[in-house]
């Protein structure tokens, strides 16, 4: 026995209480522990990261926490019972993530063993429709936490509304894919940044507000919609010629661009991307970030990690095509150091929001 890989701990306040996130699918829990005790079993949890008999655990829930074997025994089982705890992993799936984890694939193993004996839920399950258990979901924030909101604004007294470029009515589908060429770096000059927002807004801005079942959601250009993968973009650049760059927000429903912090010397961002060509040959970089707890609030099975991974590639060629549209080239860069850019865009916190990909721009882009 050991504590779940799915195991979160939040909201950790002093000695008195903490919250808990564990469970996949419908048995997902989001429970908070409030006791004078607090701090001892998280102490006691913590130490459970490794493969312990049930004996063992019961025996260090008494030296910890220091309750008797009868309630050692009851809180065990307890938190086995919500998923906090789980059961030693079966061989089949050992093998399986000890083969794979060969070739430095623990991800891959972990999302393949999580998604083989998944529960698929279908638009009937046992007799409820989604509706029906959305409803519940909504109706009971103390057990799934509250939704988080469509809209995460990040508004600053900094905010500057740049003029765009419309797109030519004249240029074709063809003469587009023709531009979409891979390159290494650029060698021409900063792209025009009218041209530049006017890619953003058409590639990622908000098209409307939609009222559904569960709240509001944002309507955005690419195939999902952006509904419950809500991603967000920020540009950074020398917006003010200053000589050190600055995180801008993108608002995708003001589509005002907020600074987020300046004073950023250029050789962080090379640094943040393992020294790219497209990236230290480029001034003007999109950021992407998701926001996971949003995603993951309707969504709770691990499979659904795939679905943003898909919804990402939509945004991006989204974005890709928006610019060769307008003579920018892009570079893909999804090598990302995750710390470091988290930090570049005023992120704190990795399961509310955290970067996935980023973007360079520039001209005259050559293999």
């Amino acid at each position: 026995m050991k504590l779940s890989r799915s195991t979160r701990f939040d909201k950790i306040d002093g000695n008195s209480k903490f919250r808990i996130r564990a469970g996949s699918g419908n048995n997902r829990t989001d429970f908070q522990v409030d006791s004078p005790q607090a701090q001892e079993i998280l102490l006691w949890l913590l130490v459970l990261r490794e493969e312990k008999t049930l004996e063992e655990v019961e025996q260090q829930a008494i030296k910890i926490i220091g309750i008797d074997i009868k309630q050692a025994r009851e809180l065990s089982a307890k938190f086995l019972d919500l998923g906090v705890l789980e059961e030693s992993p079966d061989q089949v799936s050992e093998q399986i993530r000890d083969e794979w984890d060969k070739y430095g694939w623990r991800d891959a193993a972990d999302f393949h063993i999580d998604c083989r004996n998944l529960k698929f839920v279908p638009d009937l399950d046992g007799g409820e429709t989604y509706h029906k258990i959305y409803d519940d979901l909504l109706s009971q924030p103390e057990f799934a936490g509250g939704q988080p909101p469509h809209y995460s604004p990040k508004e600053t007294d900094q905010k500057f509304t740049i003029r765009h470029c419309s797109l030519n009515p004249e240029i074709t589908v063809e003469e587009v894919f023709n531009r979409s060429k891979p390159i290494n770096k650029f060698i021409g000059a900063p792209p025009d940044l009218h041209a530049v927002i006017g890619a953003i807004r058409d590639g990622f801005s908000t098209q409307r507000l939609v009222k559904g079942s569960l709240g509001v959601h944002q309507q955005r250009p690419y195939p999902s919609g952006g509904a419950r993968h809500p991603f967000e973009l920020y540009l950074i650049s020398d917006l003010e010629g200053k000589g050190t760059y600055g995180t801008y927000w993108y608002d995708p429903l003001t589509e005002e661009l907020n600074l987020q912090q300046d004073g950023i010397d250029k050789r962080a961002i090379d640094a943040a991307c393992f020294g790219k060509g497209g990236i230290v040959s480029s001034e003007i970089f999109i950021a992407i970030s998701c926001r996971w707890s949003r995603h993951s609030w309707k969504y709770r099975y691990s499979r659904s990690y795939r679905m943003i991974m898909l919804e990402l590639g939509h945004l991006v060629q989204s974005l890709n095509l928006n610019f060769r549209a307008r003579g920018i080239d892009v570079f893909q860069c999804p090598s990302l150091h995750d710390s470091t850019w988290s930090e570049l865009l005023c992120l704190d916190d990795d399961c509310a929001e955290a970067p996935v990909y980023i973007l360079s721009l520039g001209t005259q882009g050559i293999l």
